[in-house]
């Protein structure tokens, strides 16, 4: 009797990790390129490039990153909407932990150049949120030191009931290296902090089951910016799992209220994104106020204030996500506070910037992975003042 349930354990979690495994990619590599686990491309890329679409099954998902092109090129797919995770927070320091970089990234054959500036949070935890909707997949982190929890919290949208075990992937893992034993881990958790469902753990280490669909060509540097390795060649897998793979049921997905994410010490993500339909987190950045008007050298007359929110349109209330403030368009020198952190209801306040220039200047905020946002023109004269903004 033992020995069946030990099988039919054996058969199920066999089941449950192949359901997950994805066969095929499509990326915008030197315009369009694809490789697949049956048919490896000779190609590796060595660079930057966005990833289009994969396949799991029988079924081809879009990302969204460029449905156009997908069309173009004959691939035929159902289209979704991905989103890296807008990870802002990690490590400076490991025992092999790595930036993996495209060999070329840094426009210098074999990682003579300079491509980040070390020992930077913000530089580190930009690999995992670039590109197109934060989709890049020539960069990313090897290593991450374990430990590491990264919580996103979710709007009061929640997560959409009808994705639940419908097969359409929800949550999409990049590995971009040789990982070991164990792997960083996901859950749901609710407002007590205790887990929903169970916790999932993206274990790569199976080639059966989590097979190599590409290669590629990289330089692995120090998180100080020293090179460590260069024109490296490494495999690229990616997992593909349902909310239902997490517990996630329609008795309890109405408890979670945040995402937790744990770095176990031996992935090495490209990125890990959400199924924007699926998941209500972080999706974008809105105003909700700005001055209309500023006189050069001098702080602006009101504050600017935005907002984090989610696909649907609702305030995500996740704190210390960064939000970085810059000159769009015009020829001023903006100062003061560049970068505010959310507060716990996820706004984030600007209240000392100046701009020193001439004629109307547009300020963008971004953060992360999220769509940014520029404020209406603020033109040179009185001070004024315009009413709340919508995205």
């Amino acid at each position: 009797m033992k020995k069946n349930l030990l099988t039919l354990v054996i058969l199920c979690l066999f089941f449950f990790q192949a359901s997950a495994q994805v066969t095929q990619i499509w990326t915008d590599y030197q315009g369009f390129w694809t490789s697949s686990s049956s048919s490896i491309n000779s190609t590796k890329p060595d660079n930057s490039h966005n990833l289009l679409a994969f396949k799991k099954g029988s079924t081809i998902y879009s990302t969204g990153v460029d449905d156009a092109k997908l069309i173009t090129n004959g691939v035929s797919f159902t289209a979704r909407k991905f989103r890296a995770f807008p990870i802002s927070s990690v490590p400076l320091s490991g025992s092999q932990y790595y930036a993996a970089l495209g060999q070329q990234y840094d426009g210098v054959s074999g990682g003579g150049g300079s491509p980040f500036v070390g020992n930077s949070v913000a530089a580190l935890s930009g690999f995992l949120t670039d590109g197109v909707n934060g989709l890049n997949i020539g960069t990313g982190l090897a290593n991450i030191p374990g430990g590491s929890i990264l919580e996103f919290s979710l709007s009061a949208n929640g997560i959409t009931p009808s994705a639940i075990g419908d097969g359409i992937p929800d949550i999409l893992f990049v590995q971009i290296a040789t990982p070991s034993a164990g792997g960083d881990k996901l859950k749901f958790v609710n407002s007590s902090n205790q887990t929903v469902g169970t916790e999932y753990l993206f274990d790569l280490t199976n080639s059966t089951n989590f097979p190599a669909v590409a290669n590629w060509t990289a330089d692995f540097y120090n998180p100080s910016g020293t090179i460590a390795l260069t024109s490296t060649d490494r495999p690229i897998a990616v997992l593909a799992v349902d909310l239902s793979d997490l517990g996630i049921n329609a008795t309890n997905y109405t408890d979670a209220v945040k995402l937790v994410y744990t770095t176990g010490g031996t992935a090495d993500p490209a990125f890990v994104a959400f199924n924007e339909p699926s998941v209500s987190i972080a999706t974008y950045l809105a105003i909700t106020s700005q001055p209309s008007l500023y006189t050069s050298a001098m702080a602006l007359p009101s504050n600017i204030t935005v907002e984090v929110r989610d696909g649907s349109g609702l305030l995500v209330p996740q704190a210390n996500i960064p939000i970085v403030a810059s000159i769009f368009n015009g020829n001023g020198v903006l100062t003061g506070t560049l970068t505010k952190l959310t507060n716990a209801s996820g706004v984030a306040t600007f209240n000392n910037l100046t701009i020193t220039g001439t004629g109307d200047q547009v300020i963008q905020f971004s953060s992360a992975s999220l769509t940014p946002v520029t404020t209406s023109a603020i033109t040179n004269g009185a001070v004024g003042e315009l009413p709340a903004l919508t995205r």
